[in-house]
């Protein structure tokens, strides 16, 4: 058996306050929705761009220093369709051109600005897939099959026939999105907002909200 296990959890550059933490709605793809924790944040500089179809976000993480002493600069990119059921649609666009997905094709289009809020679920979940299928598709079937996979420089058996070959190649992510890295803690916030008359044309324009309501796709990109 092979096993890779990759486990992230990174600390915001810009932590999110525990106690604007709450409950709102989610709209899942079947039209229903859900209530979930949301990480809140107001009036905060992060990298945004609108684009035709969907919003770019980018949250960075604190630096690391990784095994060879070099500083590692971690961010996730939040890609929030316009239309609250847009993901699929999304997707088959970043399909037809993969580039448009490639960070640094992302960053022509990112501006740091102030957003007044941003808002994205409270995420802990895990992912796993069948690799070896995976590779099967890919033509490589050799050192999966019993009886024709050779491994007799790698592993020693004490079987005459030798007869080692790879039953199964698992990889699981498990990723955890919150507020700062430490326990989540139950509280209500209330924001007051005073609305106040003037002149249309002195008026500033209202600053961009990333609202993550309905179903979007991230990355975690070094």
């Amino acid at each position: 058996m092979i096993l890779n296990v990759l486990y992230f959890k990174g600390l915001w550059k810009v932590p999110f306050m525990a106690s604007n933490t709450a409950d709102e709605k989610f709209h899942i793809l079947n039209g229903e929705t859900i209530k979930v924790p949301f990480l809140k944040s107001f009036y905060v500089y992060h990298s945004y761009a609108s684009l035709d179809d969907f919003k770019v976000l980018k949250l960075r993480y604190e630096r690391v220093v990784g095994d060879d002493g070099k500083p590692l600069q971690f961010s996730m990119y939040l890609l929030l369709p316009h239309d609250t059921y847009g993901l699929q649609d999304m997707v088959e666009k970043f399909n037809l051109d993969p580039k448009l997905l490639a960070p640094k094709s992302l960053n022509n289009h990112l501006r740091k600005v102030k957003l007044s809020r941003v808002s994205i679920p409270k995420m802990k979940f895990s992912y796993d897939v069948d690799a070896m299928e995976l590779l099967e598709e890919k033509g490589l079937t050799l050192p999966f099959t019993e009886g024709e996979a050779d491994f007799s420089k790698m592993v020693y058996s004490h079987l005459e026939s030798n007869n080692v070959f790879i039953g199964t190649m698992l990889h699981k992510s498990c990723i955890e999105v919150n507020e700062e890295g430490t326990k989540a803690t139950s509280a209500t916030s209330l924001r007051f907002e005073i609305e106040a008359e003037c002149d249309s044309d002195s008026s500033p324009p209202p600053l961009p909200t990333f609202d993550a309501d309905h179903p979007f796709m991230f990355m975690i990109v070094e």
